[in-house]
């Protein structure tokens, strides 16, 4: 009787702690988007989910799945996840079960340029970061998306916003030697879910529906991730984890679920826990409609104890319904039906793997590199194909290899040379041609003479003196040879010394002469090849000397092949190794930076601010110039007055600059200006009329301002205005001369940047866009003009059709 009410009292404990316990009958709502791979993606820093670049441009549907504190009105959730797809240079997006449209394909913003990385989701344009497979919204990005997405708010600016992973993730994770993968959402632990695996096992039958995944977990402290054991039943397949790492898979699309939310079928999990064996099994399958026997899909065995003892369920992006749950006693033995995957052995369905598998990662797999563990020795990269991690189950070393301590084969002796895919070859005697040193075969001098004919050893060492037989001899002693950095050639029984190439090495100054690699150049004295340092290149083998990135370019070092473009808003000098961008809110403009500030101040305490910002207020030299500053403004107030750098206060009636130089021949004063209204107006500003004219004002009104800042250069732009083109050409054109003018010029985006940092690049004097971006260019400032002035050239500053819109680089 006392047994009875402490376990009446337990009860009513664990009503009052958890409320009604879960029927066997109930709905687990949806998790957030993404919720399933947040932990792969940024708990771990994995990059196994993370599609690359040349991947997302290859015509396959990949998945983003947007992470932002607020929705955007009228086509993103804050929460959202579509599936995306680049075709025709164009970005197509859907959300799972849409019909695609031809009018869902986007291409603004230079989303249409594979080389910018950009893509466009409903006409947001975003910008791709393949090394952590996030998405990013940048400035440039946001001004190229405003004109589709018109409530697109001002939060998003620099923020990333979504990432990307592959469609079929399962399929891509089961390739992985070791990987963290989905984690489930929504799981609620309940005292009336406890279980005891031990004792011949227990299983769990459950008929459920869900469009996404369906998630069993099992596990030993409930709220310790790393003692979850739990089943991801996909529309892909089935997969098991635990304590959040990949463990197996079984892909054949009749093990997972239907992907519907009113298609039901009934599956069965079962745990059993040998204590002398001390081995944790678990067995997954269906029980189809039709029979009562149920079909074993995966089976795996953990060499422990476990110790699980509650069962739960997940949801990931989906809900999930689950129908008739009961907690049963293990399946009669020969009641069951092993499916693909498993058979049959010691009565009981099994893994089935290649046989020096101890375990597998992909269930019925026949491939000794998929292997779990293996039954007896394994061969581990470089010695053979795939990458770090990567090994193969053999039931004996190959030929050439011999056991070490940790059942791993391992070289006997290794040659010196290494494959383009990182494999070693491995020897049992190194070949007559090469020396042993502590086990690494390496190559003779090549004054040694070839006696293999002979069956003899060409070299014991490295110098002509390990010779077994010199090629050349005076006295009959070796010579020595030359010195590194100079290349030795035979003439008439003797040889004589030559420097070695530029762009090649000449490491012991023998007959070997070896061209240096792109990436690479050679050093003064010609004795290595030496990686190109940061901010330099070589683009192709030979190189006698690394050269500059171009500004606007960037490499980090260790050997680069060619220079990275800078991001938007950001520029770099020649010769760099990263990119400089604005000062935080500043917007660059070919040369320089602005900004609009939100705060009034008077034309002296404006021009302090900008000063302690490392600028000076805004002057606007040329139209397309004084055009982007408008725009500017009008972003933060189109109806208030701006400061810009001009006064008159040195002598009424002479407008200068604030740096001191005069105005030039742009002057748009508004009719009447500058009149010294009131006998006190001596700074200009922008004026509030609806061409935006300058007009003075009193330097003591307090108005907004905007400063403008160098962009890391000793360079000014100034606009030199529009002129006319013919067929013959008066500034040659530069299209198709770069990787960043590459002919598609109408879709190019940032296209006036992109000329100027070319024609910077090139030392040009002038450089031209026109027709909306084709660029031009010419060391020579004279023949610009030849054809005489035109009224073609748009505001946007990239010209008109045959309408030049010239600019001068003026240097400091």
């Amino acid at each position: 009787m006392t047994k009875r009410r402490l376990a009446l009292a337990r009860a009513v404990t664990v009503y009052l702690e958890e409320g009604r316990l879960l029927s066997s009958d109930f709905l687990l709502p949806a998790g957030e988007a993404g919720c399933e791979t947040a932990m792969l993606a940024y708990l771990q820093g994995s990059k196994n989910g993370v599609p690359t670049w040349d991947e997302m441009i290859g015509g396959n549907e990949f998945t983003v799945i947007f992470d932002m504190p607020y929705a955007i009105p009228g086509i993103l959730h804050a929460q959202d996840v579509l599936e995306l797809k680049f075709v025709s240079h164009m970005w197509f997006s859907l959300r799972r079960g849409d019909v695609p449209h031809l009018y869902d394909g986007y291409k603004n913003g230079g989303s249409g340029e594979i080389q910018a990385k950009k893509v466009s989701v409903q006409g947001l344009v975003m910008t791709y970061d393949d090394n952590m497979g996030v998405f990013t919204v940048t400035n440039e990005d946001f001004e190229a998306s405003v004109p589709l997405v018109p409530d697109l708010p001002e939060w998003i600016k620099g923020r990333r916003v979504a990432r990307a992973e592959y469609k079929k993730l399962l399929d891509q994770l089961s390739k992985k030697p070791s990987t963290t993968g989905d984690v489930p959402c929504n799981v609620h632990w309940s005292n009336a879910h406890r279980f005891d695996p031990t004792n011949g096992g227990k299983c769990i039958h459950f008929t459920a529906a869900s469009e996404g995944d369906i998630f069993v977990v099992f596990a030993s402290i409930p709220q310790n991730h790393e003692t979850w054991t739990y089943i991801q039943i996909s529309p892909e397949g089935v997969a098991l984890y635990k304590g959040t790492r990949l463990q197996t898979t079984q892909l054949n699309y009749n093990a997972g679920g239907l992907g519907s939310t009113t298609l039901y079928q009934s599956y069965f999990v079962c745990v059993t826990e040998d204590v002398e064996k001390t081995i944790t099994a678990i067995q997954y399958g269906k029980t189809p409609d039709n029979e009562e026997r149920p079909h074993v899909w995966l089976s795996f065995s953990f060499k422990e104890l476990a110790s699980l003892r509650y069962y739960s369920f997940g949801s990931g992006e989906y809900p999930v319904k689950v129908m008739g749950l009961s907690l049963l006693d293990k399946q009669p033995k020969d009641f069951i039906i092993c499916r693909e995957g498993t058979e049959l052995l010691n009565g009981m369905c099994q893994q089935k793997c290649h046989t020096e598998c101890e375990g597998c990662r992909t269930s019925g797999s026949n491939s000794s590199v998929d292997c779990i563990a293996c039954k007896h020795l394994k061969v581990s990269y470089p010695y053979i194909e795939g990458e770090t991690g990567s090994f193969e189950c053999v039931p004996q070393c190959p030929q050439h290899m011999e056991v070490v301590s940790t059942q791993t084969c391992t070289c006997i002796k290794k040659m010196e040379e290494v494959h383009p895919n990182g494999v070693v070859d491995c020897v049992t005697e190194c070949p007559l041609t090469h020396f042993d040193n502590n086990n690494e075969c390496r190559k003779c001098s090549s004054f040694c003479k070839d006696v293999r004919d002979v069956g003899a050893r060409v070299c014991s060492g490295p110098s002509s003196s390990d010779c077994d037989t010199c090629k050349y001899q005076h006295e009959g002693r070796c010579l020595q040879g030359c010195s590194p950095g100079q290349k030795a050639v035979g003439e008439s029984g003797t040889f004589i010394c030559r420097q070695c190439q530029a762009g090649h090495e000449c490491k012991l100054g023998d007959e070997r002469e070896d061209i240096c690699a792109a990436g690479t150049a050679s050093n003064d004295n010609r004795t290595a090849c030496e990686p190109c340092a940061a901010g330099l290149f070589s683009g192709s083998a030979g190189a006698a000397s690394c050269q500059q990135c171009p500004p606007g370019t960037y490499s980090t070092g260790g050997g680069s092949t060619r220079c990275s473009t800078c991001p938007a808003e950001t520029y770099s000098n020649a010769g760099a190794s990263t990119c400089e961008g604005c000062h935080a809110g500043y917007r660059v403009h070919l040369a320089n930076c602005y900004k609009a500030f939100n705060d009034k101040k008077s034309y002296v305490d404006a021009a302090s601010v900008c000063r302690a910002d490392g600028g000076r207020l805004a002057t606007p030299r040329d139209k397309i110039t004084n055009q982007f500053l408008i725009t500017l403004k009008n972003k933060l107030d189109d109806s208030s007055w701006f400061w810009l750098g001009m006064d008159d206060r040195g002598r009424e009636g002479s407008w200068r600059y604030i740096d001191g130089t005069r105005l030039g021949e742009f002057q748009p004063w508004a009719p009447g200006e500058p009149n010294q209204h009131g006998g006190n107006e001596d700074c200009g500003m922008f004026y509030q009329n609806p061409r935006n004219d300058w007009n003075d004002q009193d330097c003591s009104s307090k108005l907004y301002f905007i400063c403008q800042m160098p962009f890391k250069t000793n360079e000014d732009v100034t606009s030199l205005g529009c002129w006319r083109d013919t067929p013959n050409r008066a500034i040659p054109m530069l299209e198709g001369t770069d990787p960043q003018l590459d002919g598609v010029y109408l879709e190019r985006s940032d296209a006036l940047r992109k000329c100027y940092q070319v024609a910077r690049s090139r030392g040009l004097a002038v450089f031209s866009v026109q027709n909306g971006g084709q660029c031009f260019g010419s060391a020579y400032d004279s023949t610009y003009n030849k054809y005489g002035p035109s009224t073609a050239c748009k505001m946007d500053g990239e010209g008109g059709p045959w309408a030049n819109e010239v600019y001068q680089i003026i240097t400091g």
